[in-house]
């Protein structure tokens, strides 16, 4: 299994919908929902088997089955982006909410975000069947003493869950963001902060977790985290019970932290940001958790994209290089980079490089591209945003990679094809075809070839 991020790929084919929809006529391409609403968040999500996507379109989840493209609504949202766009009196809009926002004044623009609804953590079930989604609104606090002051208010969640054939139930309700729902379905865990709070799906009540930075493995039911006491790593069962300690230990002085697990269970990856104020900077390690084989790992920004590739210790990184600057308390962005590690002990494979104009603007994207990255079941080809060449550091077109670092457009006769405009979901379909999407529609577009090559000449 390879960890999908938001990122990128190589297309084919359309014969009708996608150039009205903002995309441009792709031979072959398939339309999956033409007829779609959707916003920037959340994102298309593909299931675990790639069979399925959930999005969220006209103020409802929505879920679509890719090799049987058929729409089917899961659940209401209210209050949210897609359902105010979708209304009759906001047509003219056409889906953007700037073109409503920017109509509005400063205390108008306050009071629309606080009846706001927004749709969180959306996600499927392991085994493809269900959905999971978070309607989070904001909802009158405790009374202050102070009579002359106004009520808070405090953001509370609703979590729902609806099975593919339409069952739909409430899960759990919160004031806490980010929950990720178990295997078993039997306890909802939300990493908020780094802090675990989890919560027995079934009692309705939170259980005592002493742990950091809980992570789920992609394979079954056990976690791997930090021990909030002793700051230990170690490997929780089901039950979130300890069955395995480890001589490593998170620093006590911390400013964020990623903890990400291979599929196989053997190897560890842990980052810790040691950099604050405007530094972000990191160090860290990826463990072989068997022989205790470590390779130190470092960086200058804690936003960078790892992932395994589920090819045993592989794993790649994708994120800015940099340096300190002389001058100001800040640092300086010199370029991009996509790295592939093999192992722990093979050297490294830069296998794209960009390095910036000395004219630009110290705020860049942590990543090649703002997206991030998608790689392959296979971990064969990866999808990312790349930049253009010297000060053309703004804009992305999505390129396809391959192991050894070779380029190729989305498709060949659209090669600027670029973000945010086009949005990419995942592989799917056996990694033959990639699913894509703009605020009108979804569409399921083939993957270029090894050696393809544009028909049509890219813009300058």
């Amino acid at each position: 299994m390879v960890r999908n991020l938001p990122g990128a790929l190589a297309f084919a084919p359309l014969l009708v919908g996608l150039a009205s929809a903002g995309m441009p006529s792709i031979e072959g391409a398939r339309v999956l929902d033409g007829n779609a609403l959707l916003h920037e968040r959340p994102y298309v999500v593909l299931s675990p088997n790639r069979e399925q996507v959930a999005y969220v379109s006209k103020g409802h989840v929505v879920f679509c089955n890719v090799l049987d493209p058929q729409p089917k609504r899961l659940g209401a949202v209210p209050g949210s982006w897609t359902e105010i766009l979708a209304r009759p009196e906001n047509a003219h809009a056409l889906g953007n909410s700037h073109v409503l926002l920017k109509k509005l004044g400063r205390e108008e623009r306050s009071a629309f975000y606080n009846k706001l609804s927004r749709v969180v953590d959306l996600q499927w079930t392991h085994d493809s069947e269900s959905v999971v989604w978070g309607l989070q609104r904001f909802v009158e606090g405790d009374v202050p003493a102070d009579p002359r002051q106004p009520p808070s208010r405090v953001g509370q969640t609703e979590y729902w869950i609806a099975t593919t054939a339409g069952e739909k139930r409430p899960m759990l309700t919160t004031r806490r963001g980010g929950a990720r729902i178990t295997r078993d379905r039997r306890y909802s865990v939300a990493n908020a902060h780094s802090k675990a709070l989890i919560w027995d799906l079934k009692a309705n009540r939170p259980r005592a977790t002493p742990y950091l930075r809980l992570t789920a493995s992609s394979t079954s039911d056990r976690w791997i985290g930090l021990e909030k006491d002793t700051r230990q790593l170690v490997i929780l069962d089901a039950d979130f019970e300890v069955v395995q300690r480890f001589e490593e230990f998170m620093p006590k002085l911390t400013f964020g932290s990623e903890l990400l697990w291979s599929p196989d269970e053997r190897y560890a990856l842990l980052r810790n940001q040691i950099g604050f104020d405007h530094y972000s900077n990191w160090k860290g390690f990826c463990l072989d958790l068997e022989t205790g084989e470590k390779l130190p790992l470092e960086g200058w920004f804690m936003r960078e994209d790892f992932a395994f590739t589920g090819r045993g210790d592989e794993f790649y990184r994708c994120g800015v290089s940099g340096k300190r600057n002389p001058q100001v308390t800040a640092t300086i962005v010199t370029g991009a980079h996509f790295t592939l590690y093999p192992s722990l002990i093979a050297e490294p494979i830069r296998l794209l490089e960009v390095q910036y104009g000395t004219r630009n603007h110290n705020a860049a994207p942590s990543s090649p591209g703002p997206y991030g990255v998608f790689a392959s079941a296979d971990a064969e080809c990866f999808l990312l945003c790349q930049s253009g060449p010297g000060n053309n550091r703004w804009e992305w077109r999505w390129r396809l990679c391959d192991r050894e670092g070779a380029l190729r457009p989305l498709a060949p006769e659209a090669p600027d094809l670029a973000a945010p405009s086009v949005r990419i979901a995942g592989f799917a379909k056996g990694d033959r075809e990639v699913i894509a999407y703009d605020r009108t529609g979804l569409f399921a577009l083939p993957v270029s070839p090894p050696g393809a090559k544009s028909t049509s000449a890219p813009s300058p």
